[in-house]
């Protein structure tokens, strides 16, 4: 088995929605992993990070079955998910609700 990574985000202080640069599928199981690495101060903050697909790179869509992590709110956390893709490139998508700062990373893992 072999074993890719690429970093989609590496962000601190967004704001708002942040949509990660279009990443070629490498292989049949693709991981999320999200790491936020400092406690989050502010007014009912939300960090929630979806996946998105596409066969072309111009048209995305959700995956049929929800593909998303926890949502994160006022702690530093670490969460990894494993998804089937279904599509020949990946997105993530960062949206952020309330006030706060959010410093937090996130990669993609291809297993081929």
């Amino acid at each position: 088995m072999s074993v890719e990574t690429t970093t989609a985000f590496d962000l601190d202080g967004v704001v708002a929605t942040q949509t990660s640069s279009p990443f070629p599928v490498l292989g049949s199981e693709i991981a999320i992993v999200l790491d936020v690495v400092s406690a989050i101060t502010g007014t009912s903050p939300t960090l929630d990070l979806t996946v998105e697909y596409s066969a072309n790179g111009v048209t995305w869509t959700a995956p049929t079955v929800t593909q998303a992590m926890s949502q994160v709110t006022t702690t530093a956390a670490m969460e990894t998910k494993r998804f089937s893709p279904e599509g020949s490139q990946v997105r993530l998508v960062a949206t952020i609700g309330g006030t706060g700062d959010y410093e937090f990373t996130a990669n993609i893992v291809h297993f081929s």
